[in-house]
């Protein structure tokens, strides 16, 4: 059997409108260590899905994550849906801030490669 891995490249790419945060948003740490092999949709693997996932994440004034978007598909919807999925459930943030160091909503933008390797 073939292994699974999946790689994460986080790009921050979440903007500071005129009336929006000042700080966005940020991960407490890396995103990859919310996710393992284990995570690869097993359908995804039996067809040997691979790509990357593009989104963007809704994050509250709470750090919970709101919303997730698929911005760019992988081509796959079990990946892509996994993505958001466990971006849902299990990223924290601290909160962006405004410009009185208020936590406000914000946005988040990166991507997560699903690769099966081997």
């Amino acid at each position: 059997m073939r292994s699974r891995s999946i790689l994460l490249a986080s790009a921050l790419l979440g903007g500071c409108a005129a009336n929006g945060p000042i700080t966005p948003p940020q991960p407490p740490g890396p995103l990859l260590s919310l996710l393992s092999a284990d995570d690869y949709p097993a359908s995804a693997l039996r067809a040997e899905e691979q790509g990357t996932v593009f989104f963007t994440l809704e994050v509250g004034p709470d750090g919970r994550v709101a919303r997730c978007t698929v911005t760019s598909s992988s081509g796959s919807a079990a990946l892509d849906s996994a993505t958001c999925r466990m971006m849902t459930a299990r990223a924290r943030f601290r909160p962006a801030l405004d410009r009185r160091n208020r936590p406000v909503a914000g946005t988040f933008r990166s991507r997560i490669t699903w690769r099966i390797t081997g």
